[in-house]
């Protein structure tokens, strides 16, 4: 079982928003099954950023006592509590979501989304390197990646 650390979520909101960001510029040309998918990718971001946001005020809050006269600590004590309880809010809506990220289907989902790339492969590579007539491309060619060809 894993531990919910910051380091935690924070490995986490990196790994969501690289899905997030890698279909939000196709969204568009991408099957409509990939709609759910980063749907629920940004909600799950929005989500870890509001987590983050509370856990930045409850720190404070956890600190601020030790510099507040006594007197004046119960407003910061409600903030406190009121912070928690949030956090426990925040972190259930995580989990609603998490569930739902795992429940894609994502292989299904990558044949959707590149089912003639998987077909193609085989072919692709036996031309590997060359145009239609054969000759590399001119992005292929030795002088393009050895900086001591062309230079006098």
């Amino acid at each position: 079982t894993r531990r919910a650390t910051r380091n935690a979520f924070h490995s986490t909101r990196i790994a969501n928003k690289r899905l997030r960001y890698s279909i939000e510029p196709f969204r568009a040309l991408l099957p409509e099954s990939v709609g759910p998918v980063y749907e629920t990718a940004s909600a799950f971001h929005d989500a870890l950023g509001d987590l983050h946001d509370c856990d930045v005020l409850l720190e404070t809050a956890r600190t601020a006592p030790l510099s507040t006269p006594a007197g004046d600590r119960a407003p910061l004590l409600r903030l406190l509590g009121r912070g928690e309880d949030e956090r426990r809010t925040h972190l259930d809506a995580l989990a609603a979501l998490a569930d739902r990220l795992q429940g894609i289907e994502w292989e299904q989902l990558e044949r959707a989304v590149a089912p003639s790339a998987a077909a193609a492969a085989p072919a692709a590579h036996s031309d590997a390197g060359r145009n239609t007539d054969g000759i590399a491309p001119p992005h292929a060619r030795a002088s393009d990646h050895d900086p001591t060809q062309g230079q006098a």
